[in-house]
C-alpha cells in the first residue's frame, strides 16, 4: 500500500505521470526534495502567473513562489508532509482548499492527522505523492506522481468541477515539467550510460 492511499483511498480526480531516471533511489528521492522553482521552464512560471490573475484582479494577496527554495517545502508550508524517509520510495503533500475561488482559500493544515480529521464539506481535499520504483537491472528508476483530489460536498463538487475543467490541462503539464527537471537534476550526478 503506498502512503498516499491512507490519506485519500477515495477521490473523484486522479492524474498519474511518471518518467524513467538512469540514477539511484536515493538521488531520485533527493532530487524531488531538493528541486526549486528556478528549474522549471518558462512555460510552467507562465501558467503559475496565469493561476494568479484571479486573486489579483479581485484584490487579494496572491502566495508568492520562492525561486530557489525547494518546491516540496514550500507546498508542505501550506499543508502537510510524510516520507518514507527510510525507504526513499514515497513522499506525499497535502492540501485543503476552495480552489475555484480567485485566492484558493487554502486551509492551514498543521498535520497528517488534521488532514484526516477535516469534515468541512465545502472544500476539496487533494493529496499529492512522488513514489521511486528502482529497476535494478538496467539501474534506473521510474518515478511517478499521482495526484488525487476528493471534494465530499455536493456544491463543492460542482464548483471544482468547473474549475477542474479550466485547469485541468494546464495542470498536467506542470506535473510533466516537474518531472524532467527532476530528470535533468538526478542523473547530473547518476550513473553513467555505460554504468561507471
Amino acid at each position: 500500500m503506498k502512503l498516499i492511499d491512507r490519506f485519500l483511498p477515495s477521490f473523484d480526480y486522479r492524474i498519474v505521470h511518471s518518467t524513467s531516471m538512469r540514477c539511484s533511489r536515493r538521488e531520485a528521492f533527493n532530487a524531488i526534495k531538493e528541486l526549486t522553482p528556478a528549474e522549471l521552464s518558462p512555460a510552467v512560471w507562465f501558467l503559475f502567473w496565469l493561476r494568479g490573475v484571479p486573486a489579483r484582479l479581485a484584490g487579494y494577496p496572491y502566495p508568492h513562489i520562492q525561486r530557489h527554495q525547494p518546491i516540496v517545502r514550500q507546498l508542505a508550508e501550506s499543508g502537510f508532509l510524510v516520507s518514507d524517509e527510510e525507504g526513499e520510495s514515497e513522499i506525499v503533500l497535502g492540501m485543503i482548499g476552495q480552489y475555484w475561488k480567485p485566492h484558493g482559500e487554502i486551509r492551514r493544515v498543521e498535520s497528517a492527522e488534521d488532514f484526516l480529521a477535516f469534515d468541512k464539506l465545502d472544500n476539496t481535499m487533494a493529496a499529492m505523492n512522488f513514489v521511486v520504483n528502482e529497476n535494478p537491472d538496467s539501474g534506473s528508476v521510474l518515478v511517478t506522481t499521482e495526484t488525487r483530489i476528493y471534494t465530499p460536498g455536493p456544491t463543492a463538487r460542482r464548483r471544482f468541477s468547473l474549475y477542474w475543467t479550466l485547469v485541468r490541462l494546464g495542470s498536467g503539464h506542470i506535473r510533466r515539467e516537474i518531472l524532467r527537471a527532476l530528470k535533468r537534476r538526478a542523473e547530473r550526478h547518476g550513473p553513467s550510460q555505460d554504468g561507471n
